[in-house]
């Protein structure tokens, strides 16, 4: 039973279990109140009183799970180790053995290694969920918004807690790099009125640009299972005349120095370009051209058939890659149809991409090029310039993580392979690799262009 009790250090009242022997309303409070003279002796006789009290109950000898030795518990007491050095060792060395009971369980019980594959389960909660709070999730009920706001007020003065309450070091050291781009630029950090409370990490007014940071763990399909999230805000972005970018967490961990050049060439940096004419163009082997893309693209090499590079001075500056379709995506080669499948360049150079195209063009005199802009990056301005046609898009797609600090492309874990390698085929490949131990991350999908040379 709840009663109503006033906290020792601020007087303030707070509901608690009649049974807990709770006397503060926060941790804060305890702490303050036991600074001082008074607070000391009073939880000096609380404690005592607690060990009265324990002592009334029947003890008994309880032997360790780990090590075997006895150890004094009451009888309510669950504890089952001696101390949480032989819990925590107990566990690393018997945890995939608890998995596999659990997942037998659960699959006895419910006909899933989770309970939530179930889909009775799935609709009870949903119904309880709805009876309850009157909508999909209690957060999302009107009495749970009221109190998130009445408490924002209560803390912070506000309807919305501040912003420093939830920014991550990288995410802070982000905000930083794009504020020293150009100190003459107005950058806002967690811009809650652009998307009607939704925040918007960072924002660039006068260059009607935002910025996204997306950390895997807080992005992944576990915690936001709305496949369409990160493209839902690229668009209510687009709809106002702004261009979203959205950063994962591993591309600014991993690949920070090419995410620092695209940012820079985005906020307008005043570094000193090249002209393509001063530069010669070559044909590349794989190796060169692998070295340049793993330093100078987001997305790293590819498997690409000719590999074109300019060369400024015998210095490698950009790589345009050219494929003869996807295979992943079910294409077949048919004569004269290629893929520009990367460009990159390791400065700006101006006219790069139409020389190494041109360059193409007149060896291999292609009559159909297609190529994909990443719409987490691009909104294929570039593409419109060298004369491509936008004829589509593409729905979003994506990756698996396991540590979220990478991303896995789907592409290595196709049902077909996880089957050869003794996975269940009754199953299909995102509860495969849920029973894996992975989680996975929708992108916003890219639009497709097409080059027709008659």
């Amino acid at each position: 039973m709840k009663v109503v009790k006033a906290c020792l250090s601020c007087n303030r009242s707070f509901t608690s279990y009649e049974c807990q022997n709770k006397h503060y309303c926060s941790r804060l409070c305890l702490r303050q109140h036991l600074k001082t003279e008074q607070g000391r002796a009073s939880r000096g006789e609380q404690i005592q009183a607690t060990k009265v009290v324990r002592g009334t109950l029947k003890q008994q000898t309880r032997y360790c799970k780990q090590c075997s030795t006895g150890f004094p518990v009451r009888s309510s007491d669950k504890k089952q180790f001696c101390t949480s050095s032989c819990r925590y060792i107990y566990i690393s060395e018997n945890k995939q053995t608890m998995l596999d009971k659990q997942r037998a369980t659960n699959i006895a019980r419910y006909g899933g290694a989770y309970p939530t594959q179930n889909k009775q389960i799935v609709q009870g909660i949903r119904d309880t969920v709805a009876e309850k709070y009157g909508s999909q999730h209690p957060r999302f009920s009107d009495q749970a918004k009221i109190k998130r706001v009445q408490t924002c007020i209560d803390k912070y003065g506000k309807p919305y807690a501040p912003s420093f309450c939830s920014t991550s070091k990288d995410e802070q050291d982000l905000f930083e790099f794009v504020s020293s781009i150009n100190p003459d630029l107005e950058v806002q950090q967690h811009n809650r009125t652009l998307l009607g409370g939704k925040e918007v990490d960072i924002y660039i007014p006068s260059l009607k640009l935002a910025i996204e940071y997306n950390g895997l763990y807080y992005h992944c399909e576990q915690r936001i299972p709305d496949r369409k999230y990160h493209l839902q805000k690229t668009r209510l972005l687009q709809h106002q005349g702004i261009r979203l970018i959205q950063i994962f967490s591993d591309e600014w961990i991993n690949r920070r120095s090419i995410v620092e050049s695209k940012l820079k060439a985005l906020v307008g940096s005043t570094t000193k370009g090249l002209y393509a004419r001063q530069c010669e163009v070559v044909q590349l082997d794989s190796q060169t051209a692998a070295k340049f893309l793993e330093q100078n693209h987001i997305q790293g090499a590819d498997k690409s058939r000719h590999k074109l590079g300019l060369y400024y001075n015998q210095q490698l500056v950009a790589v345009m890659t050219f494929s003869v379709g996807r295979q992943i995506m079910g294409s077949t080669n048919q004569p004269g149809k290629w893929e520009l499948s990367r460009f990159a360049t390791s400065r700006r150079v101006v006219g790069a991409a139409g020389k190494l195209l041109a360059s193409f063009r007149r060896a291999y005199d292609p009559t159909e090029i297609i190529s994909y802009a990443d719409r987490r990056w691009s909104v294929g301005q570039l593409y419109q310039t060298l004369g491509f046609d936008q004829v589509g898009y593409s729905a979003p797609s994506y990756w698996y993580t396991k540590d979220y600090r990478t991303r896995l492309y789907r592409y290595n874990f196709r049902k077909s392979v996880l089957v050869a390698n003794g996975c269940d085929s009754c199953k299909t490949e995102w509860q495969i690799m849920q029973d894996l131990g992975y989680d996975r991350i929708w992108d916003c999908g890219t639009i497709k262009y097409k080059m027709k040379i008659e």
